[in-house]
């Protein structure tokens, strides 16, 4: 005659098929945290991009041409592969350009954090653009302006490529992107 209850195997064998599935959600939750944080890094390397693109572009379309170097806020920039400084038509505060009026900006990564996207403007008086450094993006990983002239002063259209990088979860992310700018065309 058989009792009623458990027996030992019956237990047994619950608990292996008990312990099967809480390891199988166990993988599935550790590969969801995996791949939720790479995708996250996606995203924002590619936010981060295209914030730098659409400061730079901004400001690329709004000037006048490219100056060797300049004096902005206080900081020394020099126009290169690396670092660019523009003169813009100075707009007013009805949005009207400004006669014999110059705004300046410089772009490039800035010298306390390389991974820093920096744009700073000097912003002449009744103009209004502000004085001041922002910083639309960051994690760059490479930056490059190129000219269409050999003499970067002389250019009327400029090449952006920046790269950005963010590690993740033992995966390196990159996203790489380019454009092109003419100069005044707004």
């Amino acid at each position: 005659m058989r009792t009623p209850g458990v027996t030992t195997i019956e237990l047994a064998v619950s608990m292996a098929v008990a312990a099967l599935v809480f390891t199988i959600l166990g993988a599935i939750f550790i590969a969801q945290g995996r791949y939720f944080a790479i995708e996250d890094a996606i995203a924002e390397t590619q936010y981060n991009a295209f914030q730098i693109l659409d400061a730079a572009g901004l400001n690329a379309i709004s000037a006048s041409g490219v100056i060797g170097s300049r004096t902005v806020n206080g900081t020394a920039y020099t126009t290169s592969t690396s670092t660019l400084v523009l003169e813009l038509p100075s707009i007013g505060q009805t949005g009207d350009v400004l006669v014999n009026a110059y705004d300046y900006v410089a772009m490039g990564r800035s010298a306390s954090d390389a991974t820093r996207f920096v744009v700073d403007i000097d912003a002449s008086t009744n103009s209004a653009r502000v004085d001041g450094t922002r910083t639309p993006g960051a994690l760059v990983d490479k930056l490059i302006f190129r000219y269409n002239a050999v003499d970067p002063t002389a250019a009327t259209a400029i090449e952006l490529y920046v790269r950005t990088r963010k590690d993740a979860r033992g995966q390196t992310i990159l996203t790489p992107l380019g454009k092109i700018y003419y100069l005044g065309s707004s």
